[in-house]
């Protein structure tokens, strides 16, 4: 009986196999997940933005779904929120961590625009795009949450601690910024116009994007070294069969919610007054950075630092703007210290 193929490294949850995957397609309601469904407590889509969003110009603003997936059933919730045209899936390394610890609730979801989401009408921002997580956080009944955020997530992040600082206890900002302060670095820019450019208008092959993306989303020195996991193969090669697994595997986002979610990221701004204000209100606040990041410049988060005075700061050397997955075992004890100081700090002032 032959042996069923295993999924690129890093692709699903340990133990997941194509059979596994396939199997879920008869489910009710599919949507294609990486997650394990062992910690999986809710998920679905639920309609967020009513009165602000319409899926269709001028239409009726009776907003949108967002899907989500809530893991684990802990009284401590954890909010991740993922960056630029990206699928919720880029959490795994992070929510399978923290799920298999009862303390946790773990919630991921994909932003408008992208992947199992609908994408509405009109330009983003990261404003409304926070506002779209508080819509699923009152669906959920969380009143209090730590939040992780990444790139443009970190942003949404942000926004959020701007908006409604009191129902957060802790905030980690990983790779991102505050807006108009230190812009995409070259490569960064021309790496996103080229692989979004290739993809609408057919040129260049499916594997240089993907490599053209990991090579923007890691850095050179550490993409050539061998893999911890597979030491017969690079960390690019590894990461390659990953990504490409992925591409396939997830649903397909329009031109629109591309184009619309880099507004979003393009046009965030967060003023040095509410910066101050975040770290007033805001008990523990976390802030990671690489130290060769070419999508979100280092210099944004020694900003970050500088205004939000009372975070922990952590930049990490040979390091790129893929940290959760670049160094998941670190940025996963990271998160779980600021969680609990955030828990604790958070009781202290009840």
């Amino acid at each position: 009986m032959a042996t069923e193929a295993l999924l690129p490294l890093g692709a699903a949850y340990t133990g997941a196999t194509q059979s596994t995957l396939d199997a879920a397609r008869n489910t009710p309601d599919y949507f294609p997940t990486v997650f394990n469904p062992s910690t999986l407590h809710s998920k679905g889509r639920a309609t967020v933005a009513v009165g602000r969003t319409s899926l269709l110009k001028n239409g009726p603003k009776d907003g949108f779904k967002l899907y989500h997936e809530v893991h684990g059933t802990g009284p401590i919730k954890v909010v991740f929120v993922m960056g630029l045209n990206n699928s919720c899936f880029g959490w795994l390394p992070q929510v399978e961590h923290l799920s298999q610890d009862e303390r946790y609730s773990c919630l991921v979801f994909d932003n408008r625009g992208v992947s199992n989401s609908e994408t509405p009408a009109g330009w983003y921002s990261t404003s409304e795009m926070a506002k779209d997580a508080f819509d699923l956080l009152e669906g959920l009944g969380w009143k209090k949450v730590h939040i992780a955020g990444v790139s443009m997530g970190g942003m949404i992040g942000l926004e959020m601690a701007r908006q409604r600082p009191e129902i957060i206890s802790s905030l980690t900002l990983i790779s991102t910024a505050p807006g108009r302060r230190y812009h995409t670095p070259t490569y960064g820019l021309t790496s996103l116009a080229r692989v979004l450019g290739g993809r609408v208008l057919g040129f260049d092959s499916e594997q240089y994007r993907l490599n053209r993306l990991i090579t923007t989303l890691f850095p050179s020195p550490w993409l050539a070294q061998p893999s911890t996991k597979d030491n017969k193969r690079t960390n690019q090669e590894v990461l390659y069969e990953m990504f490409k697994w992925r591409f396939h595997f997830t649903t397909r986002q329009t031109l629109h919610g591309a184009v619309s979610q880099m507004k979003a990221a393009l046009t965030h701004n967060i003023p040095d007054e509410a910066l101050g204000r975040i770290n007033t209100n805001v008990p523990k606040i976390a802030i990671l950075t690489g130290d060769t990041d070419y999508l979100v410049d280092p210099r944004n988060s020694d900003y970050l630092k500088k205004h939000l005075p009372t975070a922990e700061f952590h930049k990490f050397d040979i390091a790129g703007h893929a940290l959760g997955n670049q160094i998941a075992d670190k940025v996963n004890a990271i998160l779980e210290k600021v969680i609990a100081e955030g828990e604790e700090k958070s009781k202290s002032v009840a």
